[in-house]
């Protein structure tokens, strides 16, 4: 999931402002993700550790299908999680915007992820899904 290009074009295609309350938004193309961070010195961080963190909070089923009653989860949701994890995200794109006593940081996932009844990434052998010769240093297929 690397082009930063692509990157800045997606996220700044989302427009930002300081919003009163977190808020989420999934459109047909793109999957975003917005949480409001306390003044913290790497407010990105705190934000992507926090969606990450949600899968060891709450959990996920082994199979890693998302079904329908992952939206009906409340304050135990994965959801960010799942739009970082989606397995088919090729663009990522993040802002900060300063509002004052607080950070709003935003993600913005391309394809996007989050769908009904579809895997959040298959259950396997490391890069065993790779095309052959795609498989990166750090474990993550190359998608040209």
């Amino acid at each position: 999931m690397r082009n930063p290009t692509r990157s800045k074009q997606l996220i700044l295609a989302q427009e930002h402002s300081c919003p009163l309350m977190r808020q989420e938004d999934i459109n047909k193309t793109c999957s975003f993700s917005t949480i409001l961070v306390p003044r913290h010195k790497q407010p990105v961080i705190k934000a992507i550790s926090s969606w990450w963190g949600q899968l060891a909070r709450f959990g996920m089923r082994s199979n890693m299908m998302f079904y329908q009653s992952e939206f009906n989860r409340g304050t135990r949701s994965v959801l960010n999680w799942a739009k970082m994890a989606w397995w088919n995200s090729r663009y990522v794109g993040c802002a900060v915007k300063n509002c004052g006593s607080f950070y709003a940081v935003s993600c913005m996932y391309y394809p996007g992820g989050a769908n009904v009844n579809q895997y959040v990434y298959q259950v396997g052998a490391v890069c065993s899904g790779c095309p052959p010769g795609q498989c990166d240093g750090q474990a993550l297929c190359r998608w040209e």
